[in-house]
């Protein structure tokens, strides 16, 4: 008997030589050398391999269960958490990087702001000195205008004193030349006739009361000198608003005192109604200039209140700047920060990793052998260990190897005609 334990043993030994299980060769042999000391049977020695192969199935089960249900998911778990962390802490650093990007935006256009203000600002005051220097144009060419407007109206009104005076009465009495004038610019009034008033007046300065009366023009003289017939009838002076006392006789060039009268009214009225108008126009002129120097005015003011807008906004924006600055460089420690604390949780996730990989090559390492090498060396132990003892002992071996006793003597009151070796009951193996 203890010939086929032996070779049972030597079987095994060959069969696990090159596996790591040595626990499980460990405890087989200690079972064997057990059954050897005390003398094993046949049923002994399968008994021992049931429950060998029952053990190690429920070892795998066991181990299948433990990995899936309990040791997998709390690595998962603990990875999980890791991973979580790290991936909070990135985001965290992300956020604040984010928010310092945007401060930076924000601090580039605050300084563009401030460009834009300054030109602005540069602007206006060009403009206002634009618009001043145009002012002090126009302002000159209104003291001008008005200057000469009234030298005019001054003129006027010396005039009319003048045409008031005897030499002046004289001059157009005794001066046909000067009467035609007068009465040439008494009846057309057009532009010459002022100038044709200042001759006379000048005539009228250089007369003498003593000199000797012209005799004047004869009609036909006079008719060469001033065509008539080409003037109508309205331009001759028939019912003449400026005459008064009856119309004026004009078919001929004599002097009347009465005719002289009327032309000088006429003159004095029509040179009044110039100095009306450039009262009027110097009274148009000096609200024009008003007008033009309140709108300058108003514009030089709407220009100043700008500029010290865009001034005090200048000076809010580089405030402004000064704290984004100091803000950006805090959240640039924190930003250091926080990435600093990344490679730690880093690391904390690779250590639970590569625990969880250690853990899973060992479990798929143990499952590998139980399933490949353990439960199939003992299934194929057992198939040999039998094969082998019925090759050797035969038939008659095989019915006797129940009978042995205690003192291993026979018991001869059995029935050995239809007993086996196989006789024994297979162990249950309860999981």
């Amino acid at each position: 008997m203890k010939f086929y334990v032996v070779a049972l043993f030597a079987f095994l030994a060959v069969a696990t030589a090159t596996e790591t299980d040595m626990t499980f060769m460990n405890t087989l042999k200690a079972d064997i050398a057990v059954l050897m000391e005390k003398g094993a049977t046949v049923e002994s020695v399968l008994k021992l391999l049931d429950d060998i192969l029952g053990h190690e199935e429920n070892d795998l089960k066991v181990l299948i269960h433990t990995w899936e249900k309990v040791k997998q998911p709390h690595f998962l778990e603990i990875i999980a958490k890791a991973q979580k962390a790290v991936d909070d802490k990135k985001e965290e650093c992300a956020t604040i990087k984010k928010f310092i990007e945007s401060q930076e935006k924000e601090v580039k256009q605050y300084e563009e702001n401030i460009s834009r203000a300054q030109k602005k600002i540069a602007a206006n005051l060009k403009a206002v000195e634009r618009r001043e220097a145009s002012r002090c144009k126009n302002n000159i060419l209104f003291l001008d205008k008005v200057r000469e407007a009234r030298q005019v109206r001054h003129f006027l009104v010396y005039l009319v004193k003048q045409m008031s005076k005897k030499s002046f009465a004289n001059t157009i009495k005794n001066n046909a030349a000067a009467f035609l004038s007068l009465r040439e610019v008494a009846l057309n009034q057009h532009e010459d006739s002022i100038a044709e008033l200042m001759k006379i007046h000048f005539m009228s300065q250089f007369f003498e009361e003593e000199s000797h009366p012209s005799k004047g023009y004869t009609d036909e003289q006079l008719d060469k000198m001033f065509n008539v017939h080409k003037r109508s009838a309205k331009e001759i002076g028939s019912g003449h608003v400026d005459n008064k006392k009856a119309a004026l006789k004009l078919d001929t060039y004599h002097y009347t005192e009465e005719s002289a009268a009327d032309y000088v009214n006429g003159v004095v009225k029509f040179i009044r109604g110039i100095i009306a108008e450039i009262d009027g126009n110097i009274k148009k002129l000096r609200e024009a200039e008003e007008d033009a120097v309140a709108h300058y005015q108003a514009y030089r003011q709407k220009i100043e209140y700008e500029n010290i807008s865009l001034t005090i906004y200048i000076k809010q924006c580089k405030e402004f700047i000064v704290q984004l600055k100091k803000d950006i460089e805090a959240n640039k420690v924190v930003l250091q920060k926080c990435l600093e604390e990344i490679p730690p949780l880093e690391a904390i996730l690779h250590a639970h990793q590569k625990a969880y990989k250690d853990a899973y090559d060992a479990y798929v390492a143990r499952r590998a052998n139980l399933e490949n090498v353990v439960i199939p060396t003992l299934k194929l132990a057992k198939k040999k260990y039998i094969a082998q003892v019925e090759k050797v002992a035969g038939k008659k071996f095989s019915a006797r190897i129940s009978d042995y006793a205690a003192d291993e003597k026979f018991d001869k009151t059995k029935n050995f005609e239809k007993r086996t070796h196989f006789s024994y009951k297979t162990p249950v193996v309860k999981i």
